[in-house]
C-alpha cells in the first residue's frame, strides 16, 4: 500500500478544557490539605471504640441483677452509669433511690447513712418532677422520705414534716394505682413510724400482696423486711 500526500489527513487536537484542569488542581490541593491535617492530628479519620457502647437499659439490667444478688454497692454503681446515659429517666432515678435507701441501713455511721439518704431524696424528688403521675415513683418517694425521718438523723420538727410528706406520697401512689403492692407496704411503714398503727391498711389486701412485697424486700435481708413491711409480716403470720 502506498500512501500519498492526498491520503494523509490530520485532525487538529482539541485544546485542554481549562475548567477540567481547575477541577483536578482543586482536588489535588484538597487532598494535600487533608493529608496535612490528619498528619497533625487535627482530623481523626477513624477511631475504634475500645469497648462496645452500652445503653442505659443494659446498665439498669445489671443493676437489677446486683440488687437481686444483694450486692447494693455494685447495683448503685450500675444505676449511676445508666443515669449517665439517661439522666432524665424517672424510673431509673426512682430505682436508684430505692436501692440507696436500703444501702443506708448497711452503713456503719449516722453520717454515712444521712449522706446516702439525702442523695436518695435528691434522686426521687427529681423523678417526681419528671413523672408526677407515676405510682411507682411516689411509692418510692414515700419510702425515701420515711427513712430520711430517722430520729437519729433529723430534729423532731424535721421528722414530723418528713413523715407528713411521706404519708401524702404514699396516699397519692395508692390513688394512682390501688394495686401497687409497694405503695401499700410503704404506706403501712409510714403509718407505723408515725405512730398510726391502727390505720395500717391490712386485711385481705395484705394477704394478696404480701408475698410479692416480701419478695422484693427479701433480696436484702430479713431485718430490712421486718422494718419495711411489718404489716405484711403480720398478715402472713411472720411478724
Amino acid at each position: 500500500m502506498r500512501l500519498s500526500e492526498n491520503n494523509l489527513t490530520f485532525r487538529a487536537r482539541r485544546g485542554a478544557d481549562p475548567y477540567r484542569l481547575l477541577l483536578w488542581a482543586g482536588l489535588i490541593l484538597a487532598g494535600l490539605w487533608l493529608l496535612v491535617q490528619v498528619d497533625n492530628d487535627k482530623i481523626v479519620v477513624f477511631e475504634a471504640t475500645p469497648t462496645p457502647t452500652r445503653t442505659a437499659g443494659s446498665f439498669s439490667q445489671e443493676g437489677q441483677a446486683w440488687f437481686a444478688a444483694g450486692n447494693l454497692n455494685e447495683a448503685i454503681t450500675a444505676y449511676n452509669l445508666a443515669l449517665e446515659d439517661a439522666p432524665n429517666d424517672p424510673r431509673l432515678l426512682a430505682e436508684l433511690a430505692q436501692i440507696q435507701v436500703y444501702s443506708s441501713a448497711l452503713r456503719t455511721t449516722d453520717a454515712e447513712r444521712k449522706e446516702l439518704l439525702v442523695e436518695a431524696r435528691t434522686k426521687i424528688e427529681a423523678a417526681a418532677v419528671l413523672a408526677p403521675r407515676d405510682s411507682f415513683v411516689h411509692a418510692i418517694r414515700a419510702l425515701v422520705l420515711d427513712w430520711n425521718a430517722n430520729p437519729n438523723l433529723v430534729t423532731a420538727d424535721e421528722r414530723t414534716d418528713l413523715l407528713f410528706q411521706a404519708e401524702n406520697a404514699a396516699v397519692l401512689a395508692r390513688e394512682l394505682d390501688n394495686t401497687n403492692a409497694l405503695a401499700l407496704a410503704y404506706y403501712a411503714e409510714v403509718l407505723l413510724d408515725g405512730g398510726k398503727l391502727v390505720l395500717a391498711p391490712c386485711g385481705d389486701v395484705c394477704a394478696r400482696t404480701g408475698e410479692e412485697v416480701l419478695g422484693v424486700h427479701g433480696v436484702i435481708s430479713q431485718e430490712l423486711v421486718s422494718r419495711a413491711v411489718p404489716f405484711v409480716g403480720a398478715a402472713l403470720g411472720d411478724h
